[in-house]
């Protein structure tokens, strides 16, 4: 049961992160994408990087316990 949650935690942030990056390539502010500027990148990356860790980690959990 909790594993199911944690599935769908991780799938739901990986859902957002992908639709997170496509309005900042729509939405744009002085000009240009917001995607393009350096600290939205950055802020993109870094959460990215976290749902990242936090996927491999369910996925060792699922094999170890498998």
């Amino acid at each position: 049961m909790i594993g199911a949650l944690a599935l769908g935690a991780v799938a739901a942030c990986e859902g957002m992160i992908d639709r997170t990056i496509a309005y900042t390539q729509e939405r744009k502010a002085f000009g240009k994408p917001i995607s393009k500027f350096q600290h939205t990148q950055f802020q993109l990356v870094d959460c990215a990087t976290e749902v990242e860790v936090g996927r491999a980690f369910l996925d060792r959990l699922v094999a170890d316990h498998a």
